[in-house]
């Protein structure tokens, strides 16, 4: 196993998103030093969406790029949804009433496929360690192929099994895949990693 290139991919919105859901924020710099030194990481990929301006979160990826860390940002901008209007007819009054709710804030910025597409072709013809940070199922179908590819790879996916409130971080998908290829797609929760990877510096 220790032979096997290794390379990380990091879905950075599903990442971040599961550890608020553990409680604590990721200092990415950490992060990228821990894959280099504890799994000898030849590459390490984030892909992240980014809000045009915000020049602090910009700043804070760009400060990984070096010789194995690769930023793969994609620029988003938030939208409003459309209001909802709820009518309703009063039974005593025999008054219409109207009700509207304003639509949330939202973003729309996937890196699916930037992030499938690189592993595909840096993981072509050859045995990989691949570290996937999500717990998307939509990358199933890319687990898969890297199974039925080459028979000596092994993916390790990074995610939490914790569900609160019925919600669980890791897709049931992804969580079946440990059972199809039993000792080939390991499971890594990421709560392990918090004590290596927590920012510390959060000002309150």
């Amino acid at each position: 196993m220790e032979n096997l290139d290794t390379y990380a991919f990091i879905d950075v919105q599903n990442t971040e998103g599961t550890a608020d859901f553990l409680g604590f924020v990721i200092d990415w710099k950490k992060m990228a030093d821990h894959l280099t030194s504890k799994y000898l990481s030849k590459g390490n990929y984030f892909y992240l969406g980014i809000e045009e301006g915000d020049e602090e979160r910009t700043e804070e990826f760009n400060l990984l790029a070096c010789e194995n860390c690769f930023i793969k940002p994609k620029f988003y901008k938030k939208y409003r949804l459309k209001d909802k209007v709820y009518s309703i007819d009063c039974p005593t009054c025999k008054i219409e009433l109207v009700k509207k709710i304003p639509g949330r804030l939202d973003w729309k910025c996937n890196c699916d496929v930037d992030l499938t597409i690189d592993v595909l072709e840096i993981c072509k013809d050859k045995a990989t360690r691949v570290l996937l940070f999500t717990g998307d199922g939509d990358f199933k179908p890319l687990v898969d192929k890297i199974m039925k590819d080459n028979s000596s790879s092994i993916v390790y996916i990074f995610s939490s099994p914790i569900k609160i409130k019925g919600k669980s971080r890791l897709a049931i998908k992804l969580r079946n895949l440990t059972t199809t290829y039993k000792n080939r797609v390991i499971f890594v929760d990421l709560d392990l990693l918090k004590k290596i990877i927590e920012k510390t510096d959060i000002l309150n």
